[in-house]
């Protein structure tokens, strides 16, 4: 089965849009964590 890298790289950001709005509302409760937000994100 192939796949086109294109094709998996639009797939994935449509999939992973929710996180822009995730890192936006988090970072109005927790102000200038940005790198701790990310890495408590990527441990979920």
């Amino acid at each position: 089965m192939t796949y086109d890298i294109r094709m998996v790289s639009d797939l994935v950001k449509q999939e992973s849009a929710f996180v822009d709005d995730l890192m936006t509302e988090i970072g109005k409760v927790i102000v200038g964590q940005t790198y701790m937000v990310e890495r408590l994100l990527i441990g979920l």
